[in-house]
């Protein structure tokens, strides 16, 4: 939960223990190298416990958007891959420190 801020890109995600979500600047296209496009707005989240290594599934208004997880030392991040993982375009997000 909280809202967690872009580390490599202009982007916000909040995340609501209701299983609300607002998101800006989240990137949903690239061109290869770069984010091209990014969407802002309300949205859910979702995650299945069966799906290992687990990820946050988020639905920005009808599109569906795949969020991992994962460790950098003892700090959880968050991160989406945008357009082909082998491009190696993405946002990662680290938690805010403000209340």
């Amino acid at each position: 939960m909280g809202t967690w801020n872009g580390s490599n890109c202009p982007a916000t995600l909040t995340i609501n223990a209701d299983h609300s979500a607002r998101v800006t600047g989240f990137p949903v296209d690239s061109d290869g190298s770069k984010v091209t496009r990014t969407v802002a707005g309300d949205g859910s989240w979702k995650i299945d416990p069966t799906v290992v290594p687990q990820r946050l599934s988020l639905t920005i208004g009808s599109a569906g958007h795949e969020v991992g997880s994962g460790k950098d030392g003892s700090t959880t991040v968050l991160y989406v891959t945008v357009g082909d993982p082998d491009d190696g375009v993405a946002c990662r997000y680290l938690r805010s420190s403000s209340k």
